[in-house]
C-alpha cells in the first residue's frame, strides 16, 4: 500500500447527484485506494450510495454522520488493495488503522469540526 494513493476532499455536501458524480469522477481518475470526504452533510450511507460516490471498487467505509446539515466524514477504501485493522469514530474525527504488506501499520485521522 502506498500512502500517496489517498485522496482527501472537503466536498461541501453530497446530497446532489451532480456533486456525487463529480466526486466519483475525480476519485476514479486519481486511482486512489483510500478516499476521505469531509463536510459530506450525509447522515447515513448504504451500499448504493457508496457506489454512486466512489465507484464499485470502494466497498468498505467508516462514517461520522453529519450533525443536521453540518459536518460529516466518510473514509472509504478498496478492500482488495488495502487492509484495515481498526477504526474509531469520535465526535469530530474518524481514525482508521491501515496495515502495509511489510508489516508497518499506520493511522489515518480526519478531523472536521464546527466553525465557532
Amino acid at each position: 500500500m502506498n500512502p500517496s494513493s489517498i485522496l482527501v476532499w472537503n466536498v461541501h455536501g453530497l446530497n446532489m447527484k451532480a456533486r456525487r458524480n463529480s466526486v466519483r469522477d475525480v476519485s476514479l481518475s486519481s486511482r486512489a485506494d483510500i478516499v476521505c470526504l469531509q463536510e459530506t452533510k450525509v447522515m447515513a450511507v448504504n451500499h448504493f450510495f457508496l457506489c454512486s460516490v466512489f465507484g464499485s471498487e470502494f466497498d468498505k467505509f467508516v462514517l461520522l454522520p453529519a450533525d443536521g446539515t453540518h459536518g460529516g466524514i466518510i473514509v472509504a477504501w478498496k478492500s482488495a488493495t488495502v487492509q484495515v485493522l481498526a477504526s474509531q469514530v469520535d465526535r469530530h474525527s474518524v481514525s482508521v488503522q491501515f496495515a502495509e504488506v511489510e508489516g508497518h501499520n499506520w493511522w489515518f485521522t480526519s478531523v472536521y469540526g464546527p466553525r465557532f
